[in-house]
């Protein structure tokens, strides 16, 4: 799959568009087909590796922090999501990976996508909402 990814930190030639395995569906995990992100601050603060000391990325790491999407596929455990759910979600922020074609995140980072925005717009939702809460 196609994925936005950095293999060192630094500026802006750190991180780069590539092909990448795709991530690993665990009991919990919703596998998502992204429909659109949210680009934030802490996105470029992660590549430039100002969060290094918090959060210690093993590289190459998929970058990016919210996004909005549709399921594709659930993990064995999953309660509250099925395969054509639109959600919206801030990933772990231990995992990242929000910029790629597939994510998988744990079902309690995701909520239902408001039927009324388009699922691109609704990318925009998860840090800002947070941020406001």
């Amino acid at each position: 799959m196609k994925a936005y990814i950095i293999k060192a930190y630094g500026d802006a030639s750190a991180a780069e568009l590539t092909e990448f395995p795709e991530p690993q569906l665990r009991p919990h995990d919703l596998r998502i087909e992204v429909v659109g992100v949210g680009l934030n601050p802490v996105d470029y603060k992660t590549r430039d590796g100002m969060l290094k000391m918090i959060f210690g990325f093993a590289l190459p790491i998929v970058m990016g922090n919210e996004l909005s999407g549709e399921v594709i596929e659930c993990g064995a455990k999953v309660k509250n999501f099925k395969v054509g759910d639109r959600i919206v979600a801030r990933v772990e922020k231990d995992r990242l990976g929000a910029f790629a074609e597939q994510v998988c995140i744990d079902e309690n980072v995701a909520a239902f996508a408001p039927q009324y925005i388009p699922l691109g717009d609704a990318a925009a939702l998860p840090l800002a909402a947070l941020t406001a809460l």
